[in-house]
């Protein structure tokens, strides 16, 4: 098994050839499940509270449907840069809170990268579905 498709809390995560991808989406497949867990060390479904072991017809099912979905490789690098430049900005948040609390002036160097962080951040919105 190289894949792995996680459904909880109305999202899926799946991981494709070492690629993950978000989806508010649940996949669809010939048995109900309300959660569903599919990776090396867990292959099953929750119905309620009731917990069910996938059986090889399911993981089947389950693994084609990975296999099927289409990584969109710029997407995730645009996904990327953005989780870099965004966590940029919250290591150096602290410069702007001490700033307001004490007036000690941030750095030259933190500001303008901070500035081009936050310019080099994509709206993603469009790639929602």
């Amino acid at each position: 098994m190289k894949n792995t498709l996680i459904y909880t809390n109305s999202a899926s995560v799946a991981e494709k050839n070492g690629q993950r991808v978000l989806s508010g989406i649940k996949p669809t497949f010939s048995f109900n499940y309300d959660e569903l867990q599919y990776h090396q060390s867990n292959k099953g479904y929750l119905v309620g509270t009731d917990w069910f072991d996938m059986t090889e017809a399911q993981e089947a099912e389950v693994e084609a449907y990975v296999e099927a979905i289409l990584v969109d490789e710029a997407l995730g690098a645009k996904l990327d840069t953005n989780s870099n430049n965004l966590g940029y900005l919250y290591e150096t948040d602290w410069y702007v809170i001490r700033k307001l609390e004490t007036g000690v002036e941030i750095p030259a160097d933190v500001l303008t990268k901070r500035a081009a962080a936050r310019l080099a951040i994509e709206d993603l919105t469009s790639y929602m579905f």
